[in-house]
């Protein structure tokens, strides 16, 4: 994550795409939910030479096949281990992992505690 957007939250996650795309970065790939997904966005990343990563949805009447199913088990499990970083960052601040499990285990320990 090189780059965000803030906005009110009448404005779709969608139109704010473009803003984030940062032209300096040297990767090629953006990955996205398939909240991106659109005909439009697909276009303006191939123009921009980009390979686009992102999710694949299922429409009415049109499920998604076995290997689009396998497609987005593949990038959810690549985007979940980048987004599990800023979720501790954003729940614990700067605090590292050893803190993280050391207040993970106090807490499950108070809640082994009985109850009076």
């Amino acid at each position: 994550m090189r780059r965000y957007v803030v906005s009110d939250a009448s404005v779709h996650d969608s139109q704010k795409f473009e803003d984030v795309l940062d032209t300096s970065n040297t990767a090629s790939d953006v990955w996205a939910d398939s909240a991106y997904r659109s005909d439009e966005i697909e276009e303006k990343l191939a123009e921009r030479g980009l390979k686009s990563r992102i999710h694949r949805r299922a429409y009415r009447n049109r499920k998604l096949s076995e290997a689009q199913k396998a497609a987005n088990t593949a990038r959810s499990k690549v985007r979940a281990r980048v987004e599990h970083v800023f979720v501790i960052k954003r729940t614990h601040g700067s605090r590292d992992r050893a803190h993280h499990r050391h207040c993970s285990r106090a807490v499950q320990d108070r809640n082994d505690e009985p109850r009076l």
